[in-house]
């Protein structure tokens, strides 16, 4: 019973002993002292050697412990151990060890008994629990096959149905009762062309080349819809290796194959898109290696696809826009997208100019996947404006080289002039205004009114609608506030179909100042020429008048303007031709001066004539 019984018994022992007295209470003590360190040693000895049951090995140990006890007589006081041993030695090494011997054997053969009932009463606790785990698993098996989204069918060796449960109603449309007993071809499940996959699988698995066999089929329901299911199938053999039942796990996959075909559907159509696209496409490594292109791609630079396909985009950019590819491929990897035009080689030699809007596609985790860039071959295009960039800056520098002031502007309306849309160099600096502010303003805001109040723009307006043409003296007015004498040539055009004048505007400042200079000088000059008191007259090669004095036609007693347009001769001497002395007619004949003194009967005095003649600037009288 181990060290605590041995220690409790002994203690029980020893105090009993104690209580009943006399000589012999030591020796008592330590026999039972002794039986217990025997007995204890004998547990532990059985711990260590449980086969220690040998009847003589435990006749052996009995004999031992008496033999023990009976030494331990030979303590008792007063000459008592010679009369004890004497009397109980014989009995003490023959009877109790074999008494001994039979109560160690009906223990053990106790001991025995209750293993024996515990370990039946352990097995009969553990398979009541296992059978409870078992009803448990079950119960849970049949409730996860009632609540699968999957239908759970098996078959006997016959593929006859013995099981129908699951999703199985919900994907077929049959209830268990109506299909349990009815083989595969009783039911009519198979799909007519995919009768041949089902055959292929009952053999595989009634032959036992697989015990496990997945695969996708079409399925009739009870509502003869077609239908696609994935079958999970898993067999049980027998010993001799024969079928004995098969478990099938069956899955709607009709959404998932319907998303399959039209995904299919729509690759297709998108890979017609993509080939028949009218725009070049191609796609790039990480690398800038090329992945993909279509034929529009490889029709712009004439290459063919294994040309391209596995090689660095860098090859096909010419050489002076490859830094810039270099530079900003890392920008476009890093931003996302790109818009931009490179110069790229044609297998030809010859270069065009393409333009290339990019964006980056990624991983579902976010990771870099390929670049999707779609091309224009902008050759042309860019030619055009390259002419039409060379056109303007020759139109540029032809308006801007010119001396006189050149504005433009549209009409708002019938009469009324908008802001000037463009303005020449020689406009601002006639006009003192800036580029900029000149087109802030209006022909209304550097043309003078009339002197009635009108404003000669709106005139102008009207004329050109007319005539389409006008061309007059204006009087512009500078930043500054000072005037500017102007000669305007002004047209009307359309430009982008609206109505627009281009109007010329030449400065006459140092015209007007010579003209006023020229009136002054002519003043002088017809004042002087009427204060000479002698006759003095202009007549041209043909004998007309030009011009006289006021002394010149005084004497005939006429007004200068009277005279001027006939003949001399008539209007002086009143005769039908030259006078017989006239110093003209001779100076037209000698181109010198020439004078004469004759009595003029009209005048009725004695004049003395001279004539001087002027010559031009050829050398023509």
């Amino acid at each position: 019973g181990g060290p605590v019984i041995a220690l409790i018994s002994s203690v029980i022992a020893i105090i009993y002993r104690i209580s009943l007295g006399g000589d012999g209470v030591l020796v008592g003590s330590s026999v039972i002292v002794w039986a217990a360190m025997a007995g204890l040693a004998y547990y532990y000895l059985r711990q260590r050697y449980p086969k220690v049951t040998n009847p003589l090995l435990l006749l052996s140990f009995s004999l031992i412990v008496h033999a023990g006890m009976l030494s331990l007589m030979l303590a008792l006081p007063g000459g008592l151990s010679s009369t004890v041993i004497s009397d109980i030695a014989l009995p003490v090494l023959t009877i109790f060890p074999l008494a001994g011997l039979v109560v160690c054997l009906l223990f053990i053969d106790q001991e025995s008994y209750y293993s024996t009932i515990s370990k039946l009463s352990l097995s009969e606790r553990k398979l009541t629990t296992a059978l409870d785990t078992i009803r448990e698993g079950n119960e849970k098996l049949r409730l996860h096959t009632q609540n699968s989204p999957l239908a759970t069918i098996e078959w006997n060796a016959d593929f006859v149905i013995t099981r129908w449960e699951g999703a199985a109603l919900n994907i077929f449309g049959w209830k268990s009762d109506e299909t349990i007993g009815k083989s595969i071809y009783d039911l009519n499940i198979i799909y007519e062309p995919d009768a041949p996959i089902v055959e292929q699988t009952i053999k595989t698995l009634k032959e036992g080349i697989s015990s496990q066999v997945v695969f996708l089929n079409r399925n009739y329901t009870k509502d003869r819809r077609v239908i696609y299911c994935t079958w999970y199938n898993s067999a049980l053999y027998a010993s001799n290796g024969k079928m004995i039942s098969t478990m099938s796990q069956v899955e709607d996959s009709t959404e998932r194959e319907q998303i399959k075909i039209s995904l299919a559907e729509n690759e297709k159509h998108y890979r017609e898109l993509y080939e028949q696209s009218p725009a070049g496409y191609q796609s790039l490594d990480q690398n800038g290696i090329f992945v993909e292109v279509n034929q529009i791609w490889l029709d712009i630079l004439g290459y063919q696809k294994e040309e391209i396909i596995g090689h660095w985009f860098g090859e096909f950019v010419a050489p002076e826009d490859l830094d810039k590819f270099k530079k900003n491929f890392p920008l476009f990897v890093k931003a996302g997208s790109t818009h931009v035009d490179f110069k790229m080689k044609r297998k030809d030699g010859q270069i065009s100019i393409v333009t290339f809007e990019g964006r980056i596609a990624y991983t579902p985790k976010g990771e870099f996947k390929q670049t999707h860039c779609i091309i224009q071959d902008i050759t042309e295009r860019y030619m055009a404006e390259e002419a039409t960039r060379e056109h303007k800056e020759r139109y540029q520098a032809l308006f801007n080289s010119n001396n006189d002031a050149i504005l433009v502007h549209q009409p708002k309306g019938e009469l009324t002039p908008g802001t000037f849309m463009e303005a020449n160099d020689a406009a601002s600096t006639l006009l003192g205004y800036s580029r900029e502010e000149l087109l802030k303003l209006s022909p209304f805001d550097i043309t003078k009114r009339d002197e009635n109040g009108e404003h000669p723009v709106i005139k102008a307006i009207e004329s050109l609608r007319r005539t389409g043409k006008v061309q007059a003296e204006r009087i512009f007015i500078h930043k500054d506030h000072h005037e500017i004498p102007v000669e305007i040539n002004a047209r009307l055009f359309k430009y982008k179909g609206t109505d627009t004048i281009i109007t010329i505007a030449h400065d006459i400042t140092t015209r007007k100042q010579a003209e006023a200079a020229l009136t002054h000088s002519a003043e002088e000059w017809r004042t002087t020429f009427d204060s000479i008191k002698d006759m003095i007259a202009i007549v041209d090669p043909k004998h007309i008048v030009i011009r006289v004095n006021l002394a010149f036609a005084s004497a005939l007693g006429l007004k200068p303007n009277d005279l001027v347009g006939k003949y001399c001769y008539q209007v002086v001497h009143g005769m039908n031709q030259p006078h017989p002395m006239c110093p003209h007619a001779r100076t037209l004949e000698s181109r010198h001066v020439e004078s004469s003194e004759y009595y003029d009967k009209r005048l009725k005095l004695w004049v003395e004539a001279s004539s001087s003649p002027i010559f031009n600037k050829k050398g023509e009288l």
